[in-house]
């Protein structure tokens, strides 16, 4: 995110204007990077320089209570990834995205399918509720008959609903 910042207006892009987007563990650090301004603070840049965030199919978003993947993952599974040689008693609050939220937080489009485990669909309610507990601005959009897979199909199709919600989102909060 740093180097896009950087970089974009090599390519005709406006630093002004970065929104961050991804698809399931893309969903997560997405959010993560957006929410934590550790991170970009550690590179010299201000985390206000995003300018929204589009969460599809998140997963991962909030690992702070096992109830929310089952069924569906194990918390093992998260564990391996964040915690692998099991130091940090504290991994699940600070993976979780949604431990971020501050009340200077960049507004979100959060997506996902009709068709995703519980869990999943789970994942993106919370997300919804905590932004909208927090004052932030956000939208979610269940996309009716897709699976979690299937959701990144629709992205690129202006006949399906995800598409044009991507660019209402975007036009709706960028910098002019």
């Amino acid at each position: 995110t740093a180097w896009v910042h950087s970089h974009i207006g090599k390519y005709g892009g406006d630093p002004r204007n970065i929104f961050l987007s991804g698809h399931s563990a893309g969903a997560q650090l997405a959010s993560y990077v957006a929410l934590n301004p550790e991170p970009l603070t550690k590179e010299g840049i201000s985390e206000t320089m995003i300018r929204g965030v589009i969460s599809v199919s998140g997963a991962g978003l909030d690992l702070t209570n096992e109830k929310p993947h089952q069924p569906g993952e194990k918390m093992t599974y998260y564990e391996q990834r964040f915690n692998p040689d099991n130091a940090n008693k504290n991994w699940r609050h600070e993976a979780s995205a949604i431990t971020y939220i501050h009340p200077t937080s960049p507004p979100f489009l959060i997506l996902y399918g009709s068709r995703e485990s519980v869990s999943l669909q789970r994942q993106s309610n919370v997300l919804h509720e905590k932004l909208s507990a927090h004052g932030i601005e956000n939208k979610i959009v269940e996309i009716p008959g897709q699976s979690h897979a299937r959701m990144v199909l629709t992205l690129s199709r202006p006949d399906k609903i995800s598409a044009p919600a991507m660019l209402e989102f975007i036009a709706a909060n960028r910098q002019h």
